[in-house]
């Protein structure tokens, strides 16, 4: 994890993080009609959270 976070720190400023990918790959996948069950898998969510990540989008 500490290896990726310099990495991703390098190129974004710190105002983003984790959460924010989260929220960014279930937006995105949500948005090019994935199922919920590939949603959660692709996430690794053991349930349903990941429908809190989902963020308003007009495509979605």
């Amino acid at each position: 994890r500490s290896w990726f976070d310099g990495k991703f720190f390098a190129l974004l400023d710190r105002s983003f993080g984790g959460h924010s990918l989260r929220a960014g790959g279930a937006t995105f996948y949500a948005s090019i009609g994935l199922s919920e069950d590939i949603i959660q898998a692709l996430g690794r969510w053991s349930s349903a959270s990941w429908k809190i990540y989902i963020r308003d989008n007009p495509t979605v």
